[in-house]
Order: structure tokens, then C-alpha cells, then sequence
């Protein structure tokens, strides 16, 4: 796997991470491709936790980048104007 951080004038900079646990979702991706997929029909994954992890991740980034501390308003939904 590589990681890379570029900046504005697009300076790159890449980083190889070498995988220890190839498959370490290869259950959670297999289970969503099944729910989808129509294999099964029931899921414990609930979408709702799901948007609320990817809005936690969405703030801590947005307070790295603003170097400032983030809230998430879930009253305005699971959009990027959420987070103040």
C-alpha cells in the first residue's frame, strides 16, 4: 500500500506500507457484498453508525487541516455543512 501527501504547487511525497494482515476485512467485505448482492437479506451493519463514524472521521480531519477544534451538528444531517 502507499500513502501521498502532496501540497498546493502538487509535491509529492510517497510512502510504502508493507501489508502484515492482508485480509483483515475480508469478512466485512464479504458480508456487504452479500447484503448486496442479495445473498442475504440482513445486516447488523447499520448505515446510520456507519455516517456517523465517516462524519467523526470527516471532523477530526477538518480540525487537522484548521487546526481548530470541530463539532458535528447532526440536526443538518449527514453533510459536510454538519460540521461546525
Amino acid at each position: 500500500d502507499v500513502v501521498q501527501l502532496g501540497d498546493a504547487q502538487g509535491l509529492k511525497q510517497s510512502f510504502r506500507f508493507e501489508k502484515t494482515r492482508p485480509d483483515d476485512f475480508i469478512r466485512e467485505l464479504t458480508h456487504i457484498n452479500d447484503v448486496v448482492t442479495n445473498k442475504k437479506s440482513y445486516s447488523p451493519i447499520s448505515l446510520t453508525r456507519g455516517l456517523e463514524t465517516m462524519m467523526v472521521i470527516a471532523a477530526a480531519h477538518k480540525s487537522a487541516l484548521e487546526r481548530r477544534t470541530v463539532s458535528i451538528d447532526y440536526s443538518r444531517g449527514f453533510i459536510p455543512s454538519g460540521l461546525i
